[in-house]
């Protein structure tokens, strides 16, 4: 079982979520790029090919290096630090570290899946004939869908709780929801974009 191993090694904990971080921003600037470079003549999604707005101004400048990117994944350690502090060494509750950690890193695997699917379907495109013609995707059909996808995650974490009884993977169901309501709130809202770029 995963979650002694992550309570009794909080090095190991934020060590996991930095790779999940990293993994987050580059393959995002990997898709970005690959969407610009030709994807886009058979994609539109209008709107920024990254969904967070704090990320947007840097994932279309295709920065390597962002400032906003090292502050976030900085303050996100340190709170994981903290929250160990305070709920595993301080007070004894190993199930709110469990949440905390289950839901950023849980969370994050369904963003890497993603990332992963848009590459694949990104470098076909670059290849003459596998993809033929053109869609155009409104924001709040881009956004909709990515509420969607974790709604589907939160479901199936949570199935996983039910057979495993792991509290990780309850982080990881509530993770996805709150973050799936906030994309569904924010598809609301996302009509008045209409920019050439990918979600």
């Amino acid at each position: 079982m995963i979650e002694p191993i992550l309570i009794h090694n909080l090095w190991l904990s934020i060590a996991l979520w930095i790779v999940a971080y990293l993994l987050d921003y580059y393959l995002t600037l990997y898709g970005a790029q690959l969407y610009q470079s030709g994807a886009k003549e058979h994609f539109g999604f209008g709107g920024s090919y990254e969904l967070t707005p704090y990320y947007q101004p840097e994932i279309d400048r295709l920065r390597l290096v962002s400032p906003r990117f090292v502050l976030m994944l900085a303050l996100s350690s340190l709170a994981i630090g903290l929250v160990w502090w305070l709920a595993v060494a301080l007070l004894g509750l190993v199930e709110l570290f469990l949440l905390l950690i289950g839901g950023l890193i849980s969370r994050q695997l369904v963003v890497i899946i993603r990332h992963v699917r848009n590459i694949v379907l990104f470098r076909h495109a670059q290849t003459a004939g596998n993809i033929q013609g053109r869609v155009e995707y409104t924001r709040r059909v881009t956004i909709r869908g990515s509420a969607t996808e974790l709604f589907t995650f939160a479901a199936f974490y949570l199935l996983i709780f039910l057979i495993s009884g792991s509290i990780f993977f309850v982080g990881g169901a509530l993770a996805c929801t709150i973050t799936g309501i906030q994309h569904w709130r924010l598809a609301s809202h996302s009509n008045k974009e209409r920019n050439p770029v990918s979600g």
